[in-house]
């Protein structure tokens, strides 16, 4: 498949047309929802035909030709409420805001900015492969709250696997991997630098930041783990 044939599949909501369900699912039940400009489009297909077409990019690639078999791929504008996805819905929503100020915490123990590409094609491995982001390691369901203590917790789920795997073949540097879902600067953006390596540069397998995500608040604790990961541990709360 070529990418003009990717991209005549993917819809944008605004300029492609403003239904009110997209690939059966309905638009109200993203909430917030509003129409891309025409730049807005240009800006995305451009950064998606970049992870198409180079050739080191094997899994962006197969991705996008597999969304695009399957029959349209929707997107929609989410600006100030987060870029999300229904998995396996061929839709997402992109939240610019986030993109421009999205900083997640690296391989390298240092703060990554998000890139729009990257942002994109993290909502589309939902989309399209139909996995989610973390899940409970008991019910093997999404949870409002997360076990991260729990010694078989995965810390990055299938979605953000994949995800690195694409930023690796793209090239964008051994430690612009994502190794912690919720480990961003924004948790506690008073108490964490975005300068500096927490690790002095080596490399980590897990970060974990304390959140209000975490099913055990104050308590962090990976010591039973059995799988000799490298992990950063950053607490950002105390109790009196």
């Amino acid at each position: 498949m070529a990418w003009a044939d990717v991209a005549a599949k993917i819809k944008f909501w605004g300029p492609d047309g403003t239904p009110l369900t997209i690939n059966g699912v309905s638009v109200s039940s993203y909430g917030g929802v509003s129409q891309f400009s025409k730049a807005q489009k240009d800006e995305i297909l451009a950064a998606l035909q970049e992870l198409y077409d180079n050739p080191n990019s094997i899994t962006a690639h197969a991705l996008l030709d597999a969304g695009a078999a399957a029959g349209d791929i929707w997107l929609a504008n989410h600006t100030g409420f987060g870029s999300s996805s229904f998995p396996g819905s061929r839709t997402a929503v992109i939240d610019f805001d986030q993109v421009n100020s999205l900083e997640w915490m690296g391989r390298d123990g240092q703060f990554h900015k998000d890139h729009l590409g990257g942002n994109v094609i993290h909502q589309l491995i939902h989309a399209i492969d139909g996995t989610y982001d973390l899940l409970d390691p008991t019910t093997h369901l999404p949870a409002n709250t997360r076990d991260y203590n729990n010694p078989i917790f995965d810390h990055l789920g299938l979605t953000i696997r994949k995800q690195n795997i694409i930023f690796h073949e793209m090239g964008w540097g051994d430690g612009y991997q994502q190794v912690g879902y919720n480990a961003t600067f924004d948790v506690n953006s008073a108490l964490l630098r975005n300068d500096i390596s927490y690790t002095e540069g080596e490399t980590i397998d897990i970060a974990y930041f304390d959140s209000s995500l975490n099913s055990t608040e104050n308590t962090l604790d990976l010591s039973r783990r059995a799988d000799q990961s490298n992990d950063l541990i950053i607490g950002s709360r105390a109790t009196t």
